[in-house]
């Protein structure tokens, strides 16, 4: 049956009438245009090689199990394998029995061919659904009712029909196995639209618009529950900043406990070390406490093993991202490993801030780069010989290599200097609550790839009724579908039906998502839920000649035609990009950039002020929340996560070491130092001191808006009519003193000793280098 199904998948392969027009990728730089690619078989196809595949694995269970019997009964003589072998009239005796040997070793001790189980069936659902092929649990249905078929015996029947038939069979019957060359060649792909026609192209792309940001989340069954209550579903801040430390500690081999402090050493906050003490104690907390939990979780596995020192130490130094020794102590290791977390709401985003001294390499750069790029996605030519001996060049199939619309010209990616900031992004987004797990989980889970399931979860999953639930869905969507079937748009029965269910069935199945992959597969995610919103998965099913009657549907020379003229307002774009670096660099090769520098540097004051004062009001927010000020939404969680992203920012903005590094916010490093060299560094220094001052404003202002606040507090509590008396609020139900200590007093004394003092000190600092520099001029007062 192996041989049958190889020849029988070696024929659709090169057989296009059995290929999908499948919408899957996307061309961004081309005015979101979904690419409809015959590299994939139809649904038809794909559940008929999965209904193959069972009884392969089905049939070499059932001869398992039937060599066992001979082997227990002492008959394996009368095996049809082994009568085969003892009739060979090309084995002689000795090779007879070596090969019977091995024969009945074999087959009895595990089936010859698992293709399919129940497991790869799971998986493959859950892949089908990310794609959008078939019903949910497709797969898997079609895995049970193999498994139904045989237990009532049918299974004796897959053997004696020639199905499917191999080449050599088809030959005899006159029969050509491999299609022709027409009937083989690839077609060109269709494209389909996603936006409107009058696109404004460049205001669009400089939006830098994804995919993802016209996805909606569709509902399903689990949103009966409220989203406060519902554990299927999460709000996630579309923004985190990265954390990383390496946290190190001695363990204690005989106790198999952890016997010293753990150590945090090399805190970043997205690659920059942390300058604030209050901080910089906090994020060691909590950086030790996920060290802990991997730990832990560790251990936790060694209950289950022998716990001798030499089995300890084996399992321990396995694990990937330990780093494992042992120490001068008897018994003692030390160990090390590298933690991560995130700071949700908080990012440091590049942003423009004029022209480089130095052109820097970017991917563009070399002209094989660009050489390479262009043969990835040019159109391949062939030479064909014609009837009176003449050639004719022929364009044959495009090639498709999608890329991201890029508006900045090479120029501009060789010069454009940036500087980072902080920034913070308060958005949120609801979605499914999908575990992922980092390498070391994966270890200790005995878990592989990108998607894979917990073995323990699973099995709690099928002993709770979990495959039944997941047929269910497949047979109920097909029996809805027959009953609405005269009314549907698209007749087929098996038409996909979303990947809401089956997720949320994989998420009880313990499915586990590895951390990198995670956002890639979000996109696919909202990618394949929005096509079946937009009815892209009805031409799996099309011929080519369907699909090119679908008028909205675009021939490969029409979208060549479209993205010309779409590419040609993004050439406009660079243009511009173009012309304003070439201008800055004219300006600053003749000494007179420090204009130009001075604007980019108010501009980033500006910006950097308005971050700082988003801080200042989200840490006010959560006080006036405490004391029950203008309070509209009872629910504290997202201004508590606001605060503390809001918290984190003033004390990484006012963790500044000096005014140098405090500038390099507002101006670019090789700037800084082009100015310095050229004595051209006064207005920039003048413009940092007045941003502190502003900084200081700010605070000052903030601390005011706080007792103002405490002030409506108390007028609140003589005013027992309000509302808010009556659900009995918490911050009313300490006394007035208490409340003032618990809520507003720790925020003053974090913007005083966090905020303020640091500022300060820059400040004074910053008047003192600008009176410096006016009485003994730039180079003697910097290099003091």
């Amino acid at each position: 049956m192996q041989v049958r199904l190889h020849d029988y998948m070696a024929r659709l392969s090169t057989d296009m009438k059995h290929r999908a027009f499948h919408a899957r990728a996307v061309d961004q730089a081309g005015g979101f245009h979904v690419a409809l690619q015959p590299n994939v078989m139809k649904p038809q196809i794909l559940s008929k090689l999965v209904r193959l595949s069972a009884r392969i694995s089905v049939v070499n269970q059932k001869q398992t199990e039937i060599m066992r019997h001979h082997v227990a009964n002492g008959t394996t003589n009368e095996h049809p394998g082994v009568k085969c072998i003892a009739n060979d009239p090309t084995l002689n005796d000795k090779e007879k029995e070596q090969l019977t040997s091995m024969y009945i070793e074999a087959v009895s001790e595990q089936p010859m061919s698992q293709i399919l189980g129940e497991k790869h069936a799971m998986y493959l659902s859950m892949r089908w659904a990310l794609d959008g092929i078939g019903v949910g649990f497709a797969p898997l249905a079609i895995y049970h009712e193999t498994l139904a078929e045989a237990e009532r015996g049918e299974w004796i029947n897959w053997l004696s029909p020639k199905f499917p038939a191999l080449n050599k069979e088809l030959l005899e019957q006159g029969i050509r196995p491999m299609p022709t060359s027409e009937e083989s060649a690839t077609p060109q792909a269709r494209f389909h639209p996603l936006l409107k026609a009058d696109l404004d192209v460049q205001k669009f792309v400089q939006s830098n618009t994804k995919l993802s940001d016209f996805w909606v989340r569709p509902f399903d069954e689990t949103d009966v529950l409220e989203a406060d209550f519902n554990p299927f579903l999460e709000d996630a801040y579309l923004t985190n900043a990265p954390v990383k430390a390496i946290a190190s500690c001695l363990f204690d081999l005989d106790q198999l406990k952890v016997t010293s402090n753990i150590a945090i050493d090399d805190l970043q906050v997205d690659g920059l070390k942390v300058g604030n003490v209050s901080l910089e104690r906090r994020l060691n907390k909590e950086m030790s406490n996920v060290f802990t939990r991997q730990l832990d979780a560790a251990l936790d596995k060694l209950t289950e093993r022998t716990t001798s020192n030499k089995v300890v130490l084996e399992f321990l130094t396995s694990l990937p991202g330990l780093a494992v020794s042992k120490a001068e102590l008897n018994n003692k290791l030390h160990i090390s490993a590298v933690v991560s977390a995130a700071i949700p709401g908080l990012n440091r985003v590049q942003v423009p801030a004029g022209v480089r001294i130095k052109a820097t390499k970017h991917r563009l750069s070399s002209e094989s780069e660009r050489v390479k790029k262009y043969e990835k996605t040019s159109r391949k030519r062939v030479s064909i010989k014609q009837a009176d001996g003449s050639k004719k060049i022929e364009a044959g199939l495009m090639s498709l290599a999608f890329y991201n619309p890029r508006y900045q010209s090479t120029l501009g990616m060789s010069y454009q200097n940036y500087v980072r900031q902080w920034e913070l992004d308060f958005a949120t987004e609801q979605r499914k609550a999908m575990p992922t797990v980092d390498n070391i989980d994966k270890a200790l889970n005995e878990l592989s790839g990108r998607i894979d399931f917990d073995h323990q979860q699973y099995q709690y999953w099928v002993s709770r009724g979990g495959v039944q639930r997941a047929l269910d869905i497949y047979y109920s969507h097909v029996e809805s579908r027959i009953k609405r079937r005269r009314t549907l748009d698209v007749k087929r029965v098996r038409y996909y039906s979303g990947a809401g269910q089956v997720i949320n069935e994989c998420l009880g199945a313990g499915i586990a998502v590895d951390k990198s992959y995670f956002p890639t597969l979000r996109e696919k995610i909202c990618r394949t839920q929005l096509f079946a919103e937009l009815g892209f998965f009805r031409f799996q099913s099309y011929s080519l000649a369907q699909i090119d009657a679908e008028p909205m549907v675009k021939s490969m020379e029409e979208y060549r035609s479209f993205k010309a003229s779409y590419i040609l307002e993004l050439r406009k774009l660079r243009n511009k990009d173009r012309a304003r670096i070439r201008e800055e660099r004219v300006l600053l090769q003749s000494g007179q950039y420090s204009s130009t520098v001075a604007k980019y540097a108010e501009e980033l004051s500006s910006k950097r002020l308005s971050t700082l004062k988003l801080a200042l009001g989200a840490v006010i927010e959560e006080v006036k929340y405490h004391l029950g000020v203008d309070v509209i939404n009872p629910e504290s969680q997202s201004v508590v996560r606001a605060r503390q992203a809001g918290q984190t920012a003033l004390q990484l903005m006012s963790g500044a070491s000096s005014v140098k590094q405090l500038l390099t916010e507002l101006v670019p490093n090789d700037i800084y130092m082009y100015l310095k060299k050229s004595e051209q560094l006064s207005e920039i220094v003048e413009s940092g001191a007045a941003h502190l001052q502003d900084v200081v404003d700010a605070i000052c202002d903030a601390r005011r808006e706080l007792n103002s606040v405490f002030s409506q507090h108390q007028a609140l509590r003589a005013d027992k009519s309000h509302w808010i008396h009556q659900v009995r609020w918490h911050g009313l139900l300490l006394g007035e003193g208490e409340a003032y200590q618990k809520y507003v007093n720790p925020v003053l004394e974090m913007l005083q000793k966090d905020v303020m003092e640091p500022n300060c000190t820059l400040l004074n600092e910053s008047l003192q280098l600008r009176r410096a520099m006016a009485i003994q001029g730039e180079q003697l007062s910097l290099f003091a």
